[in-house]
């Protein structure tokens, strides 16, 4: 979760049509004991599997951290399966 001033940003990973395909932002805009609603904060995902690399196959959390103003950096997990063939004699 992201609190920036007044807007809450809650990050999740989206499962369709596999295990951590994307990671997508919503804005939280009602919070009670009694309601809650929230909203899509971006038409895209925040990030999403790159072709190669330590994310290819998924990700599934997303923890940005703002250095200074307006520098940020984020904490992401990500998979990359390895595959392994085996011979045998």
């Amino acid at each position: 979760m992201l609190v920036l001033g007044e807007t809450v940003i809650r990050y999740a990973q989206d499962c369709f049509p596999t295990y951590g395909r994307a990671l997508n932002a919503f804005e939280i805009v009602t919070l009670s004991k009694m309601d809650y609603q929230e909203h899509s904060f971006s038409q895209k995902p925040v990030l999403s599997p790159g072709k190669s690399g330590w994310n290819m196959h998924g990700m599934h959390h997303i923890d940005p951290y703002e250095l200074q103003e307006q520098q940020w950096i984020a904490c992401i997990d990500g998979y990359k399966r390895k595959l392994r063939i085996e011979f045998e004699y």
